[in-house]
């Protein structure tokens, strides 16, 4: 008499470990999302598109920081940033929506 759990068809063994997988995969994928995936609502993101039609989305030296950039009344709107030490200037927003914030207004690159 056999009295072991292990199946005995390799099979059904393999068709076992690759349901195992799949779950495991699926789970790892949701935590990832829902905690260190997720990104920071308040991080200032690049949003600018270079070579948009009509100028839109993107900024320029001489264009005032703080100034919509693109996506005007929407709530993707974007606005002008200073995006580093040379003071060159970047359409940005922040992640959940809205001007970047002080202290957090250095985009990074979406």
């Amino acid at each position: 008499q056999h009295t072991s759990d292990a199946p005995s068809n390799p099979s059904t063994m393999a068709s076992r470990v690759a349901a195992v997988m799949i779950a495991t995969l699926w789970l790892w994928q949701g935590v990832s999302a829902s905690s260190g995936g997720a990104q920071d609502p308040d991080e200032c993101i690049n949003v600018e598109e270079p070579g948009y039609k009509g100028g839109d989305r993107q900024c320029f030296n001489e264009d005032e920081v703080g100034m919509v950039c693109g996506w005007d009344g929407t709530p993707e709107e974007a606005y002008c940033e200073v995006s580093d030490e040379k003071g060159r200037k970047i359409c940005a927003r922040r992640a959940g929506g809205g001007r970047c914030l002080p202290g957090k207004n250095i985009p990074t690159k979406n």
